[in-house]
């Protein structure tokens, strides 16, 4: 699953986990699915974040070497 699916993902299960129709132990565990989405997703967004610094800092020495 990728970062927009998982994000669609915690969307559903927000709502789901929010939804009074629901008995206790359902919502608990969309809660808890919701938690290990969350994580994998910082996880995914750290990684996004690591690769547009190398990005940034190569454009940075690009800019440098033509000034």
């Amino acid at each position: 699953m990728n970062l927009d699916e998982s994000i669609a993902k915690l969307n559903q299960l927000a709502e789901a986990a929010s939804s009074e129709e629901l008995p206790l132990s359902q919502s608990f565990a969309a809660f808890e699915e919701s938690v290990a989405l969350a994580e994998k997703c910082f996880e995914e967004l750290k990684t996004y974040k690591g690769k547009l610094t190398v990005l940034e800092d190569k454009i940075s020495k690009l800019e440098d070497e033509n000034d």
